[in-house]
């Protein structure tokens, strides 16, 4: 997504305003991992107390029932904090689940919880904070592995994430999402080509995972191969339509390849569904523009 930076220039007689574009593709991260915190086996007393008819889940009110007899079980609120979560009570699933997590710091899967739902909130820090927890604790369990990974990937620290999911991909071979997440890793690092020969890989094994092509395309741009870019967008789009990030990604192409007709067409269709980034993809299409503002 490009950036905006605003500088104003004042005179004797006026301003001028100038808009600095940093136009450049959106890195996306990882798509299909677990986004969200997953409940835990109660115990089987807590499980006994709290049963139901023909078994019917459990819903919000039946686990603040049961925390409000024992306010200091961490798998009810860690429970609790998912359902929250699902329901998008973001601030309060961060806060319950943190409270779990705090409560129980050798328990790597409240951890990574933790991380989840105070990512979500926006709180980045302690995502980081809660995931390296999680796998400071459960160094082998992949979960929590994928989970510092993809926070270091969020927080674009690239001199991080590569040995993550270096390590990742050792650890588990052949998985189309790990090595998408290493390419980015690279991309990040500043390894462009190393990350296309990493991107490609997963192309290969998942041929219909779109967000593979939409990296190839960031990787390819920052070669400043621009109509590989394009092409590798387009394909992006054409498996994933209702992602405008790859439109204004290919816009932004377009724009590189010096085809202004093509980032209009795509201002155009991104008018439709994500008005935010046209506006974003048309002011970085006149960047060069300046406004003078009577002082």
């Amino acid at each position: 997504m490009s950036e905006c930076t605003l500088s104003r220039l004042r005179s004797a007689g006026f301003v001028l305003i100038i808009l600095t574009f940093l136009a450049a593709p959106a890195l996306t991260q990882t798509q299909t991992r677990l986004n969200e915190p997953a409940a835990i086996e109660l115990s089987a007393g807590t499980a006994a107390k709290a049963a139901k008819p023909n078994d019917q889940p459990l819903g919000i009110s039946d686990y603040e029932k049961l925390l409000a007899d024992d306010p200091s079980d961490v798998i009810l609120q860690n429970n609790l904090g998912a359902l929250y979560f699902a329901a998008g009570r973001y601030d309060e699933a961060a806060e319950m689940i943190a409270r779990a997590a705090e409560a129980r710091p050798d328990m790597w899967n409240l951890q990574v919880n933790a991380s989840v739902a105070a990512a979500e909130r926006g709180d980045l820090k302690a995502a980081l904070k809660f995931a390296q927890a999680g796998y400071t604790v459960g160094p082998k369990e992949i979960r929590a592995h994928e989970q510092l990974c993809d926070m270091y990937i969020a927080l674009r620290d690239g001199s991080s994430a590569v040995p993550c999911f270096e390590s990742l991909v050792k650890d588990r071979p052949g998985e189309a999402e790990d090595l998408l997440g290493y390419g980015e890793a690279l991309m990040l690092a500043g390894d462009a080509i190393k990350a296309e020969t990493a991107i490609r890989d997963v192309i290969k094994t998942s041929p219909r995972l779109a967000s593979a092509y939409n990296a190839l395309g960031m990787a390819l741009f920052k070669q400043k191969k621009y109509m590989e870019a394009i092409n590798s967008f387009r394909d992006a789009i054409s498996l994933a339509p209702e992602r405008a990030q790859y439109r204004f990604n290919m816009g932004i192409a377009d724009m590189a390849a010096r085809n202004k007709d093509g980032a209009l067409s795509q201002y155009n269709l991104l008018k439709q569904s994500d008005p935010r980034l046209a506006d974003q993809l048309y002011r970085a299409m006149f960047s060069d523009k300046l406004v003078a503002v009577s002082h």
